[in-house]
């Protein structure tokens, strides 16, 4: 069947080993109903991840007839468990990608509609780990490593980067004032999630791709070397 992958957002055909099925009734409140769990693991060799959905229908049965219960497909419900349409709003990235940079990336995610302002803070350390790793910067204050890459980036990208550390730090320091609350909406942390995401493309999987070109061109010419010889 036909599928598209809510994690990665990839169409693909899923095949029999990707998927599985159960299905079991539970009365609840009087009410009994018929529930459908569904199963997929996404063929996306990048993505691979679980998409569990449970579909629930309930059942009819006239008062005191004693006949068979009857579905109400009409009244069917799909309840998404796996991902969560309330859970967060993260993108699927390659492992080739460092998990503690993933793993705060996903948490901004996370929490960027319940508390953005801790949102904005993990992605602040997101960003803080992205600059030490992938431009080996040693590591100081966010501020000062900021200021160690401005000549290698893009002057827009590198006014970015500082936007997100401001940002940031309205969630990792406490204001001179304590009495001064300066907050962050949802909007504005997920602007600052984009930015993340775009550091991401651009940084890892970028440079990935462009290696994995370069190999395979390397490779065609050592073949094509090789051949010569023969």
């Amino acid at each position: 069947m036909s599928w598209v992958c809510p994690h990665c957002g990839v169409a693909a055909v899923i095949r029999d080993k990707d998927w599985s099925y159960a299905q079991f009734d539970l009365n609840s409140s009087q009410q009994v109903y018929c529930y459908n769990l569904t199963g997929v693991t996404c063929p996306n060799p990048a993505c691979n991840e679980a998409v569990l959905t449970l579909e629930q229908t309930p059942y009819w049965v006239a008062p005191g007839s004693g006949s068979t219960p009857i579905l109400f497909p009409t009244q069917k419900e799909t309840l998404p468990i796996i991902p969560s349409t309330s859970k967060n709003r993260a993108k699927t990235y390659p492992s080739y990608i460092p998990v503690a940079i993933l793993n705060d990336y996903k948490e901004a995610c996370a929490i960027a509609e319940l508390s953005p302002k801790a949102s904005a803070t993990l992605a602040r350390r997101c960003l803080q780990g992205m600059i030490r790793n992938y431009w080996d910067v040693k590591p100081d204050t966010l501020y000062n490593e900021i200021q160690a890459i401005e000549d290698k980036v893009d002057p827009l990208i590198w006014q970015g980067i500082e936007s997100i550390r401001k940002v940031g730090n309205i969630g990792a320091h406490m204001e001179k004032d304590i009495n001064l609350i300066i907050d962050v909406n949802p909007e504005e942390a997920d602007l600052l999630i984009q930015m993340v995401e775009m550091l991401l493309d651009d940084w890892y999987v970028a440079r990935h791709n462009k290696q994995q070109k370069l190999m395979r061109i390397q490779q065609i010419a050592q073949e094509k070397a090789e051949a010569k010889k023969a």
